[in-house]
């Protein structure tokens, strides 16, 4: 019976952030000081569920350890996007992830079908937008209810993630069909390269992993890719930028031609971090004066601003759950979730997409840090029994 409660109100309290955080970037955002009535809800049914659900010390040490660092983040940062990743991480331990991608998936579509039609009537402003492309072609996309073109895209490409996840090596033609249609409506309307090549590596992992299932165990060459590319990535972020800073010669020469091809995503990666000094915390969250010196504010990387967002501290926690959760996925042998993982990380690199649960589903797989503590506690009773 306590099983039974404890999903209901996981899944009632993961159906509610989901559309909370999916009005994320609109004329509807639910995130502002005016919703504290939801936190207040939010927390009631998370005290509720942490309450009636059973423990071995173990898992309750690591819950602890979990709310501890969602609680010093938030009253540090005075932002919330922290606790809830690690208030769905919780949540999301005893519930299986097929469950789990069903609600995301579906609150996701449908708050997305309901923004795209409120924009379409009018009710929500349209957002179009003037995009400068390579060689300064300049195009127009529309966000169609969400504040600029790329952050449609964002949410385009987070539904067919969940998609692919929830449907897992049960995905048929009719799926991928639905969802490359999808992606294309999403390129033409927000006109974003970077939907078009997440959206396409995305569908030809699922399709390679589920043709290769019996043979990823022993590839090593994808254990490899599977464990580095987080961290590759975040190396990446922090790197490339100092190279334009203060490098030379051909290494500085191939990062300007990949900035250059990125729209100078690393240039404006430097001038923040040359601007803005990296503290132990973060709180940073608005980039104001480069505004000022360079008439352009917007940092498009995950990486760099879960630095100033969370910290380096935070930053850390999070790049450390996140490994351990790909190398429990691996372990379990958990592929085509661990290839969503690839594809996130390789899109944290040009989109800031790794700081709110509305289009980062990492959290999620971060249950499998307390599942593992669970199992090691359980086998040690069981041992002892043997015993």
């Amino acid at each position: 019976m306590s099983n039974t409660k404890n999903n209901s109100l996981a899944s009632l309290l993961l159906m509610i952030i989901t559309v909370q955080l999916g009005f994320t970037h609109t004329d509807l955002d639910l995130r502002g000081s005016g919703v504290f009535p939801i936190f207040i809800l939010e927390w009631a049914l998370f005290l509720m569920y942490l309450f009636i659900r059973k423990y071995n010390l173990k898992v309750l040490l690591t819950i602890c350890a979990f709310m501890g660092i969602s609680l010093v983040t938030y009253l540090v940062s005075n932002s919330k996007d922290f606790m809830y990743l690690l208030m769905i991480a919780i949540i999301a331990e005893q519930m299986d992830f097929h469950y789990l991608f069903k609600v995301i998936y579906k609150t996701k579509l449908a708050v997305l079908l309901f923004v795209v039609t409120l924009s379409i009537l009018g009710i929500l402003n349209i957002y179009e937008r003037d995009i400068t492309k390579l060689n300064g072609v300049v195009v127009t996309g529309y966000g169609l209810g969400y504040s600029h073109p790329n952050r449609l895209g964002f949410v385009i490409l987070s539904v067919v993630l969940s998609k692919i996840a929830l449907l897992k090596n049960k995905i048929r033609f009719g799926d991928y069909f639905f969802c490359i249609v999808l992606c294309i409506l999403g390129c033409i309307v927000t006109k974003s390269r970077t939907l078009l090549l997440m959206s396409c590596l995305a569908l030809l992992l699922s399709w390679y992993v589920n043709s290769h299932q019996h043979n990823l165990k022993t590839n090593k060459r994808f254990r490899n890719i599977l464990l580095c590319v987080f961290p590759a990535c975040a190396i990446i972020s922090i790197v490339f930028p100092l190279i334009l800073a203060y490098g030379n010669g051909k290494v500085y020469d191939i990062v300007y031609s990949l900035d250059s091809m990125m729209n100078l995503r690393f240039t404006h990666i430097r001038r923040t971090l040359l601007t803005y000094p990296v503290t132990m915390f973060g709180g940073m969250h608005s980039f104001d004066l480069l505004e000022e010196l360079y008439h352009y504010s917007t940092v498009d990387n995950g990486f760099i601003r879960l630095i100033y967002s969370f910290g380096v501290i935070g930053f850390l926690v999070f790049l450390v759950f996140t490994v351990a959760s790909t190398y429990y996925l691996y372990k379990k042998e958990e592929f085509l979730y661990a290839s969503i993982i690839i594809v996130m990380s390789l899109w944290g690199l040009s989109e800031n997409i790794l700081v709110c649960f509305a289009f980062n589903v990492f959290p999620v797989f971060w249950c499998l840090l307390i599942r593992q503590a669970e199992e090691k506690e359980d086998n040690k009773k069981s041992s002892k029994s043997s015993a």
